[in-house]
């Protein structure tokens, strides 16, 4: 799989993940019908599975922008996922370049919904936010903190 529009999609509860159920996710909430399966990256010893979807050049930016922060629910329990557009700068020796972008927080609520979280970080920082994580347990709970990763520096 090619780096192009590939939108990778972190906290995936294993207990209940399949493809299938993520494709029908992605089409629920975004209308659109991906054309290969989901890639899960399925590791034992990570709380939570991973997987990389390719999106397709028309409609990648649309996708990837609704599919940001979303919930797969299931047994009416919300799983919190989050997706972003995968970004080599983000992995390996480049962390410690993007360190000085990249904001702890803590004192998060326990049930903060991340998309009012970055817009309120937005609020305080002319800046995009590249990236929020809120910590979660391996039952979804939050852990009270989380990181958010800013464009520049400044804005961090």
């Amino acid at each position: 799989m090619s780096d192009k529009n590939i939108l990778f999609v972190y906290d995936l509860p294993k207990s209940i993940i399949t493809s299938t159920l993520l494709a029908s996710k992605i089409k629920d909430l975004t209308g659109y019908e991906i054309k290969e399966p989901p890639q899960i990256r399925r590791n034992p010893d990570r709380p939570f599975y991973n997987a990389m979807i390719k999106i397709s050049d028309d409609k990648f930016k649309e996708v990837s922008q609704k599919l940001k922060h979303f919930y797969i629910e299931k047994d009416d329990k919300k799983y919190q996922v989050r997706a972003l557009p995968y970004d080599r700068e983000l992995t390996g020796a480049n962390r410690a370049a993007i360190a000085k972008n990249n904001v702890f927080l803590k004192g998060i609520r326990k049930d903060q919904d991340p998309s009012e979280l970055e817009n309120l970080l937005k609020e305080c920082s002319k800046d995009e936010v590249k990236s929020l994580k809120i910590s979660l347990n391996p039952d979804h709970t939050s852990r009270g903190y989380g990181f958010a990763l800013f464009t520049s520096p400044e804005g961090a």
